[in-house]
């Protein structure tokens, strides 16, 4: 394996690779980086950037019999016209600061993200989008906050965390300028979704005079299910 460094894509076709690709940066401006059959893995330590605002971009699949392989971001952003295709395997954030900014498309693929960042608090922009199973795994005591709405449809799993997953609406009203709700909603019309926590405190909510965080299952007969502590 041949670890790169800084990778832009800027074509108006698609590019395919198979393997292991690894590197510190990868900006995908314009056209299409697929994987093909026999990839392993892809790994990005730094900052994965998918979409320039204007052009179609993407960071897709070509499925096989092997499926999809496991990813690695240090962050993510995806601009409007970019679309990222999660592995339906594990996808993995972690670095510090702003971990996820989503203003186009989020495809979940029925996998994992996996939230490892070590930094004193990570901040999630998810634009909205729907995730199916999010995993809190970080031990260093300080927070993630979730600062725009999203849907969970499986599990937000904090049990093999010492940190905080706090839906922060201040943070959001602060950001934004004016004051703002930031909602979770869990499940789906026909399942409930479930916050799971083994330790006291580690779900918090974080309110602003005048921006409200709103816990929600996603349909009436299926509300959201709290397991644990919290």
């Amino acid at each position: 394996t041949h670890v790169l460094n800084d990778v832009i894509v800027d074509t108006n076709y698609d590019i395919p690779w198979a393997g292991f690709f690894e590197a510190a940066s990868l900006d995908i401006q314009d056209g299409n980086l697929n994987s093909y059959g026999g990839s392993t893995g892809i790994t990005i330590t730094g900052p994965l950037t998918v979409g320039n605002g204007s052009d179609a971009a993407s960071l897709g699949y070509t499925s096989d019999s092997n499926g999809f392989h496991d990813q690695s971001f240090g962050s993510v952003t995806i601009n409007s016209n970019g679309t990222l295709e999660a592995s339906n395997q594990t996808t993995t954030l972690t670095g510090t600061g702003t971990i996820l900014d989503i203003n186009g498309t989020f495809t979940h693929n029925s996998g994992k993200v996996i939230i490892t960042s070590s930094g004193d608090h990570q901040v999630l922009l998810p634009g909205g989008a729907t995730f199916n199973n999010i995993d809190l795994d970080t031990t260093t005591g300080h927070d993630t906050k979730l600062q725009e709405d999203i849907t969970i449809l499986g599990t937000l799993d904090l049990t093999g965390a010492s940190d905080y997953w706090i839906v922060d609406a201040v943070g959001a009203s602060s950001a934004a300028g004016t004051p703002t709700d930031v909602t979770m909603t869990m499940g789906s019309s026909t399942a409930s979704g479930t916050i799971e926590s083994s330790d006291v405190r580690r779900f918090r909510l974080n309110t602003h005079s005048s921006g409200k965080c709103i816990i929600q299952g996603a349909s009436n007969l299926f509300p959201c299910n709290v397991t644990g502590q919290d």
